[in-house]
């Protein structure tokens, strides 16, 4: 089992929750095809939508690759991104950014948002999946 982050906007994280999938970097397959059923996956989302300039900065939602195919979808002409069926769980809160600005563990991966997609380790995941599933600040 391998842990990830994938970096969407949140109106595009909110339809993938909706709809049961997993889709990152624009869809490309390359990056799809890199996690593997029961893979687990936060979402970050660093802003609402891609049309804004305004900051979101959040951890918005976790949940486990539910299949070893991916598949692809129209969402319009043209544009047929690649997917993996992905079951969610129900968060208790969002997870703002500054919550781990002190946590040395993610000092070492926080450049990797730039790359829309990367993995991280065992222990960093359980950090950020507790702060999601706590009431607790």
């Amino acid at each position: 089992m391998k842990y990830w982050i994938g970096v969407v906007p949140k109106e595009y994280v909110e339809l993938a929750v909706k709809e049961n999938f997993c889709q990152v970097c624009n869809g490309k397959r390359f990056f799809i095809s890199k996690m593997n059923l029961n893979d687990r996956l936060i979402y970050y989302s660093p802003k609402i939508n891609m049309t804004t300039t305004n900051k979101y900065q959040k951890f918005i939602a976790v949940g486990t690759i539910a299949s070893k195919l991916e598949y692809q979808v129209e969402m319009y002409p043209g544009f047929t991104p690649f997917r993996k069926k992905m079951s969610f769980e129900t968060i208790q809160r969002e997870v703002s950014l500054s919550e781990l600005k002190d946590n040395p563990e993610w000092l070492k991966y926080r450049a990797n948002l730039r790359f829309g997609h990367f993995k991280i380790s065992k222990s960093l995941f359980l950090t950020i999946y507790k702060k999601m599933m706590s009431n607790e600040l």
